[in-house]
């Protein structure tokens, strides 16, 4: 008896993945808390984008609960913005919701570089424990992201 050898799937084929195995992906990756924050945040901001899509809102944008900006890197027009195209999607750099039909000049960015504390003088921070190793953290990029910038293009957050 042989058993079949499947090629390696790759990210466009979990893409294309039926919904009920895409959703038991899902729920298996979400019993790590850290995913299942970030899962449950990407729920509730896609949600917040379709319905403000539905409400024909503008470019799109909205705040969620948690305060989190979504926007959609459509025209700010209502009179010019066009049906919506194709799948909300979220951008790993900047955390935005947008549809890549749509994401044009100016709109959700891709930095290839990395990330680098620029000013530390935006960093609120107790002086007795000032070190600039540890003020290039992730909660810091977070709530003080005028101190940070890309080296790639030398752009702020």
């Amino acid at each position: 008896m042989t058993s079949a050898t499947w090629p390696a799937p790759d990210l466009d084929d979990l893409a294309q993945a039926p919904e009920p195995l895409a959703r038991a992906i899902l729920l298996a990756l979400c019993d790590d808390e850290r995913v299942e924050a970030r899962a449950l945040r990407y729920y509730e901001r896609l949600l917040q984008f379709e319905a403000d899509a539905a409400q024909g809102a503008g470019n799109g944008a909205g705040t969620p609960a948690g305060g989190d900006e979504v926007r959609s890197p459509t025209e700010s027009n209502p009179k010019k913005r066009k049906k919506k195209t194709g799948d909300p999607r979220i951008c790993v750099q900047c955390d935005c919701v947008f549809v890549e039909e749509e994401n044009g000049y100016e709109s959700c960015q891709y930095h290839a570089g990395i990330i680098e504390l620029f000013d530390e003088t935006k960093v609120d921070l107790d002086w007795e424990e000032y070190s600039l190793e540890h003020l290039d953290t992730p909660s810091n990029r977070a709530m003080f992201p005028e101190a940070f910038r890309w080296i790639c293009c030398r752009i702020g957050r």
